[in-house]
């Protein structure tokens, strides 16, 4: 860190500067006066800038300085409580002492976090760790900007190495009264849950809360009003108790994967809240824009490298890097007292309860996060930068004076040497600086697949988002960069999930009234059908018998004449000749009768068929709604798969001439 002469203007030159999450050559202007970055070209007064002091910066690169917000303490100092002696003097003198030597480790400003005490702890100790070093004297070190209560309001279940006895004297009660009575009104920044603004110095700035309990919800609005971090942590919460908790207003997940139900493919738990979201569901999904931080331990212990790679793929733009380090963080291995009586042993950067693989904190400082991070993920320096400095500015809603360099912020500034004992942090800059140039150009993306890190140019830009990688297939969108594709959603519906919702149920209603009309449209046709299948019917019977009672007559005279031959007497051979020739036309008569018989029965047969392939026609088939079209539809599969034959041609409907119904 370095620091400015007061009352000096000081330039940067020579260097690199760690701005947005790239890395760029530029020059920096600071006032020691006000100790805040100035714009680099003029005073307010309108004069140019004149520097005091120069610092060559060789080639090193200048960031904003680290943010930890989950710091329980190092350096043998235990922020969750007093000495036993109860000598508050001593604990604010090694507050100081750890402060000057946490700049060592990159750390410049920090959230002192309590993991869970008794409500009386906690009000001893908060106004004590709260925001600290306003005038912001480079001497007194690194700068507490308030506090993260980790606890009591867990679930018990997953309190991990937290003091189980605070945890249940909670008694799972979350209600905004219950916080009141814990923490002290006054370090929440308000005496009753009536107030609506939070006071500037109030010590209280995050508070993990697991939101399956009961009065959560609730608690989380309050809290989200007053403008303090709800975060989502040591909790058994599934999906549905994660969504609601994110759209109450929760920020940020406590060291995600740790102290939570695993991700399930049935139940994705609270880490389903970080993935981007295609589902239409509006209760089942969250605006991808407001998808909650998360903090990840990046310390090889508490996460194996392939689930810190894969959160960082899911949301990039909110992974926050943490230390969760405790007070043995920068001291000898070895066993040392705790709270609550107990012990906990350090092994290199692990801390475990004694005796137990119970995990108890790390021991862990963030630039070596910041190594393991780039290391696990193949992240550039300025992104992994990004994640312990702009990320939880943004988190915390203090990006305008902490964790960028921009005119006004605070001039919280690291030096990077590549040859210092963090040189593992640059050993692959070179070629992440190729990898930045390519990023430059505005039509080139890298693919989202995670697996693939292939890249590629969209000349046709957002016009036409698409893009699909040519070496995996995956389907990324140009407009929303380290996304998938958002199958089913233009990106327009994608940024504003409400209107695509109101739009859907409008299609529905639309789609709901063209049912109908159809519905009633079949019904007519039915009754029709039905009404001509009676005409058919009684023209069938009243046919039926005129040719009966015609054929009945033509056989009764035939039958007749063939009597009265018989009767003829048989005197002449002449007589003989006239009756063989009538027994002759009686066969033949006979044989026609017959004949008339059989086309009768095939008559009506044909006339069967016919009624039965109408009534099949009426079930399966409609008038094309068309109003120049005189075809018949036939219906496929559902009401919505109709298509229409014209010349064994068959063709969509929708393409053809539905859309000439009026009214359509």
């Amino acid at each position: 860190m370095f620091s400015p002469a007061a009352g000096k203007i000081t330039a940067f030159k020579n260097g690199e500067i760690i701005s947005g999450g790239r890395i760029v050559a530029d020059e920096l202007y600071i006032d020691g006066t006000t100790g805040r970055i100035l714009d680099g070209f003029e005073f307010p007064e309108g004069e140019r800038v004149v520097e005091d002091t120069t610092v060559d910066l060789k080639g090193r690169i200048l960031c904003p300085g680290f943010i930890d917000v989950q710091f329980n303490g190092a350096f043998n100092v235990d922020l969750s409580r007093v000495p036993s002696n109860g000598d508050v003097d001593s604990f604010k003198n090694d507050i100081r002492v750890m402060n000057q030597r946490l700049l060592r480790t990159g750390v410049t400003s920090y959230l002192s976090t309590m993991t869970s005490q008794k409500p009386e702890v906690y009000q001893k100790i908060l106004p004590i760790i709260g925001a600290t070093n306003p005038e912001r004297d480079p001497s007194i070190g690194s700068q507490s900007l308030g506090v993260h209560c980790e606890g009591p309001f867990l679930n018990v279940d997953k309190s991990g190495c937290h003091d189980i006895d605070a945890v249940k004297r909670i008694g799972a009660d979350c209600s905004l009264e219950r916080l009141i009575s814990c923490y002290g009104g006054v370090n929440l920044g308000f005496a009753d849950h009536q107030t609506t603004q939070l006071a500037a110095n109030a010590p209280v700035k995050m508070i993990t809360i697991a939101p399956e309990l009961p009065g959560a919800l609730d608690t989380i609005r309050h809290l989200t009003k007053k403008g303090i971090v709800a975060s989502i942590g040591h909790t058994k919460a599934n999906y549905d108790d994660s969504i609601a908790a994110v759209q109450a207003g929760a920020r940020s997940i406590t060291h995600l994967f740790n102290t939570m139900c695993p991700f399930h493919h049935r139940d994705p738990g609270p880490f389903g809240t970080v993935i981007f979201s295609n589902m239409r569901s509006k209760a089942a999904r969250i605006d991808p824009n407001k998808r909650p931080y998360f903090g990840i331990i990046a310390d090889g212990v508490h996460l194996h490298p392939a689930s810190v790679n894969l959160a960082y793929k899911c949301h990039p733009q909110g992974l926050v890097l943490v230390t969760d380090a405790n007070m043995i963080a920068g001291c000898e291995d070895g066993i040392y007292e705790w709270n609550g009586g107990r012990k906990i042993e350090k092994r290199g950067t692990k801390v475990t309860l004694e005796g137990t693989d119970t995990i108890a904190g790390s021991a862990v400082n963030l630039m070596d996060c910041v190594n393991n991070f780039i290391n696990f993920t193949g992240a550039t320096v300025a992104e992994a930068i990004s994640a312990v400095t702009s990320t939880p500015a943004s988190m915390l809603k203090i990006s305008e004076r902490k964790g960028n360099i921009i005119p006004g912020s605070d001039a919280d500034l690291l030096v990077l040497k590549r040859e210092d004992s963090y040189k593992a942090t640059f050993a692959r800059y070179d070629s992440l600086q190729a990898r930045t140039a390519i990023s430059s150009d505005p039509n080139f993306i890298w693919c989202c697949n995670p697996a693939c890190g292939a890249g590629q140019l969209h000349i046709s830009g957002a016009e036409s988002p698409i893009v699909i990688c040519h070496a995996c297939g995956a389907r990324t969108c140009f407009n929303h960069p380290n996304a998938i594709w958002h199958e089913g959603f233009t990106c327009y519906e994608f940024d504003h999930p409400e209107g695509v919702e109101e739009r859907r149920i409008h299609e529905a209603a639309e789609t709901e009234a063209l049912v109908q009309a159809q519905q009633e449209e079949n019904d007519r046709l039915r009754e029709q059908v039905q009404r001509d299948r009676r005409i058919a019917m009684e023209l069938q019977e009243e046919d039926g018998q005129q040719e009966g009672s015609q054929l009945i007559t033509n056989v009764a005279e035939i039958e007749q004449r063939q009597h009265r031959n018989e009767d003829l007497p048989q005197e002449t051979k002449e007589d003989q000749r006239q009756a063989s020739r009538e027994t002759g036309t009686r066969a033949k008569n006979q044989e026609q009768a017959a004949s008339e018989r059989t086309r009768l029965q095939e008559r009506a047969e044909r006339r069967k068929e016919e009624l039965q392939g109408e009534a099949e026609v009426s079930r399966t088939s409609k008038p094309c709604p068309g109003t120049n079209c005189s075809y018949w539809i036939v219906k496929v599969d559902g009401c919505k798969h109709m298509t229409y034959s014209q010349d064994d041609f068959t063709v969509p409907i929708d393409s053809s001439c539905l859309g000439q119904r009026s009214g359509a």
